[in-house]
């Protein structure tokens, strides 16, 4: 999936958007940044928890596990220009800070947290933040904490152009009438 998004003004060609690639697993930061970039995009889009590290939903997580392994890859993988301005990390998609469950919304909300904390440690420009969900105000009330620490890094909204519940329906009635379900 690619993402076109304005990060800056372009001086080379007037005003041109950036446009970036969104991977959802990369193992090799350096081989994929450079990838990216050879392939003629400006940035790379990558979750900011490692593969490898990343902390697991509540229900997934090992008991015997502990608490305070590493959740992202070391910071000495990129220089500093490279993560502030070629790096957009992207926030773990498991994260339900309004969630009716005590435990997955503790978690999630320390999630988040640490997350956008590592953003700003690495000044990366941007971090693409999930759609809130309808009921929202958890969320909300965690992101808003951070707006002011954030000074050089932006939080962008992924905003679906159809309502999660729309699409399903759709995809429903499209299956009660025997035909295939429409395009995405």
């Amino acid at each position: 999936a690619t993402a076109t998004m304005p990060l800056a003004r372009r001086t080379d060609l007037g005003d041109s958007n950036y446009s970036g690639l969104e991977i959802d697993v990369c193992h090799d930061l350096q081989r994929c940044l450079k990838e990216t970039l050879e392939g003629g995009f400006d940035f790379l889009v990558t979750p900011l928890a490692h593969p490898r590290h990343r902390r697991c939903a509540p229900s997934a997580r090992d008991p015997t596990a502990p608490q305070l392994a590493p959740f992202a890859r070391s910071d000495l993988l990129l220089n500093s220009s490279q993560w502030s301005s070629q790096i957009v990390g992207k926030t773990s998609p498991w994260i339900d800070a309004d969630s009716v469950s005590a435990p997955m919304r503790r978690d999630s909300e320390a999630a988040l947290r640490q997350e956008l904390m590592w953003a700003a440690h690495l000044s990366l420009h941007a971090v693409l933040l999930p759609a809130p969900a309808l009921h929202a105000a958890n969320y909300a009330r965690v992101v808003n904490q951070f707006l002011g620490a954030l000074t050089h890094t932006a939080l962008w909204v992924r905003v679906p152009v159809v309502a999660l519940e729309v699409e399903a329906a759709e995809a429903r009635a499209a299956a009660a009438a025997g035909a295939p379900p429409p395009a995405s």
